[in-house]
């Protein structure tokens, strides 16, 4: 089943396999979309040259699922900056010139955050909105979980997000 799989991996990596790079491999091949992204989540594991890694994060952000490009992103956000910033700069030419899925700007926002390049940092800074209404933050609009973010509104506890605003019926009144 794909649960088992993708734990598979997860325990794999936890074991320190000798052979995990295989291992994630297959994974990334896989039929099932939540074994993919496990095993996107492990590149970092894996040594790759910065020559090599567009090659092989270009396909997923080609043919990809959103759920697949977003942790992609995380895991090129924890990247060492040499080996990450030529295909974070890529992606943010192509948000530029409006050839990125709106569903992951909000990710590669973090993801170049995370790096603290200035460079990359200085070049994404012209691409955001700005202001303190909704204009301001387009890019939280996609790419979510509808589901996710309901449970989050109404259950967390940190959040709270529900005790002061409602929707469509539910929660508080501000």
């Amino acid at each position: 089943s794909p649960a088992v799989r993708a734990a598979m991996l997860t325990a794999l990596h936890n074991l320190k396999y000798e052979k995990i790079e295989d291992v994630i491999k297959r994974g990334m091949d896989d039929k099932d979309v939540s074994v993919r992204t496990t095993a996107v989540g492990l590149l970092n594991e894996l040594d790759i040259t910065k020559e090599n890694l567009p090659a092989i994060v270009g396909p997923i952000f080609k043919k990809g699922t959103i759920q697949e490009q977003q942790q992609l992103l995380k895991v090129l956000g924890e990247m060492p900056l040499e080996k990450s910033e030529p295909v974070l700069d890529d992606l943010i030419n192509q948000l530029s010139s409006k050839k990125l899925n709106p569903a992951i700007t909000l990710d590669l926002i973090e993801a170049v955050d995370r790096t603290d390049s200035e460079k990359l940092t200085g070049k994404l800074t012209t691409l955001r909105p700005t202001g303190t209404t909704t204009d301001g933050f387009m890019e939280t609009l996609y790419g979510g979980e509808g589901r996710t973010g309901r449970r989050y509104f109404l259950t967390n506890s940190t959040g709270q997000c529900a005790r002061c605003h409602a929707v469509q019926g539910q929660g508080g009144t501000v």
